[in-house]
């Protein structure tokens, strides 16, 4: 009824001020809500530990300020008119959408609690794509209600959650793609069950296994895309190439490689956006039992010749320790300095990057190519492993 009474309230003010108002209500809920300030602030100092404690308390006010301007916008949507979304939105990268979707298999979209999700997916439908997303839900039928419909006024469909009825979700899923819709799912948030395992902002999270399964399954491309927050209340949709997901005998290698590289596109954003991301989830937790984790049992050999005041030899192994945590491989770091002939051989290219005694890299690392390659290697080397 709370819920009822606020929408009746500010239902009548133009967006913008909502806006506004959701800004305030959400420094309020920062200042009031102490735990969740503080697991914010926590998980902003691990995830990137070179911030001072000052810098994460200002990214942690700011997400609530964004969560609470999402709200409030939310809530304005049911009453615009497709031409009005528009207005407020530009796109970046929509021609990679365009291209994944004339594929005519339907596209899985991943996005996270990053920017406005609610206004990426009234953005998409708005312009004429069809739209189904697949949303959690919620004990409070009233919130229920109220979501679905704020979504269906904007043209999306909708497909609820319900435990036990994990047959009835994935028969709408297949039925979604086959009918060519792009398929939106929120990836970001902790999964309690039947999730996997995979590092997620310096830490493991537990991410949900639906959207690697839905691509593998129906052969659609997958796309990462949100819409950012920009100054006076407007968005920038943004997308990124999409890609096919990895397919093989052993299932639970695929889902972990294709899980972890998902996690990884979303979490790049939110490296370089932190103040629109929803910091104060709870992402790190301990495991239920029904939680995957992958035992790779080959790994590829990663080495790397470096020198003694070499710059970009070091800018080389923070890339590849990094990459690492979430593709692992045996990594041999060898510092030719005082060995003569690997010191004629290489010593105008260190950083020089082998794997698996090939040469990959001279002079410095390509972090995309890297990682493309340790991925194919795992892959293939544990493809038939069960």
């Amino acid at each position: 009824l709370l819920v009822l009474l606020l929408k009746g309230l500010i239902y009548p003010l133009q967006f913008n001020i909502k806006s506004r108002l959701g800004a305030l209500i959400g420094l309020a809920a920062y200042k009031m809500m102490r735990n969740s300030r503080n697991t914010a602030i926590e998980n902003i100092v691990r995830a990137i530990p070179e911030l001072s404690h000052s810098q994460a308390i200002k990214i942690a006010k700011s997400s609530f300020i964004n969560m609470g301007r999402n709200v409030f916008e939310a809530i304005h949507l049911e009453r615009m008119k497709p031409e009005d979304v528009q207005k407020l939105v530009e796109y970046e990268g929509l021609e990679y959408f365009d291209k994944a979707m004339k594929e005519g298999k339907g596209l899985v979209v991943i996005t996270g609690h990053l920017g406005n999700w609610e206004m990426f997916q009234a953005a998409m439908s708005t312009l004429g794509y069809p739209v189904t997303v697949l949303a959690q839900r919620y004990s409070n039928p009233y919130i229920n209600e109220m979501i679905t419909r704020i979504r269906n006024a904007s043209g999306t469909s909708v497909i609820i959650r319900r435990s036990g009825k994990e047959r009835e979700l994935m028969k709408g899923v297949l039925k979604a793609l086959a009918n060519c819709h792009a398929l939106g799912i929120l990836i970001d948030h902790y999964t309690k069950k039947n999730g996997i395992a995979v590092p997620f902002l310096n830490t493991e999270t537990s991410a949900p296994a639906g959207p690697a399964l839905f691509a593998m399954r129906t052969g659609a491309p997958v796309i990462f895309g949100y819409a950012m927050r920009l100054p006076n209340e407007r968005f920038k949709v943004k997308f990124q190439p999409s890609f096919k997901a990895l397919n093989g005998k052993n299932r639970d290698l695929a889902l972990y490689l294709n899980t972890a590289n998902f996690l990884e596109a979303i979490e790049e954003e939110i490296l370089n956006y932190p103040e629109q991301w929803a910091w104060m989830h709870k992402f790190k937790r301990k495991h239920r039992k029904s939680i995957r984790r992958i035992d790779f049992k080959k790994l590829p050999k990663v080495t790397i010749f470096s020198k003694k005041e070499c710059c970009l030899c070091d800018d080389a192994k923070k890339i590849i320790e990094k990459i690492s945590r979430r593709y692992p491989f045996k990594l041999e770091a060898i510092d030719i300095t005082d060995d003569k002939e690997k010191l004629d051989a290489y010593g105008n290219e260190v950083p020089v990057v082998l794997i698996e005694g090939k040469k990959l890299f001279k002079l410095g690392v390509d972090k995309k190519r890297f990682e493309k390659r340790i991925i194919d290697y795992l892959y293939n080397m544990n493809s038939d492993e069960s």
